[in-house]
């Protein structure tokens, strides 16, 4: 039953990631895969947000890591 479930999950995932990515190629050769700029330049204030969030997340867990190797 194990064996069987996980050959049954492995099949759905494989399927699943062909399906996912030629989607995604679908939409990229369609134009429907915004790029950096375009997000940009219709929502500034959600890109800008989300980039200072990631630098904010980096430096909680990089500045630990070099105080303690340099202390």
């Amino acid at each position: 039953d194990k064996l069987k479930a996980r050959a049954l999950i492995d099949d759905f995932q494989v399927l699943h990631s062909q399906n996912m990515r030629a989607q995604f190629q679908e939409d990229l050769d369609a134009g429907r895969v915004p790029s950096f700029w375009q997000l940009l330049s219709k929502s500034p204030v959600m890109v800008i947000t989300y980039w200072a969030l990631i630098a904010v997340v980096l430096l909680i867990t990089i500045v630990p890591i070099y105080r303690f190797f340099n202390s």
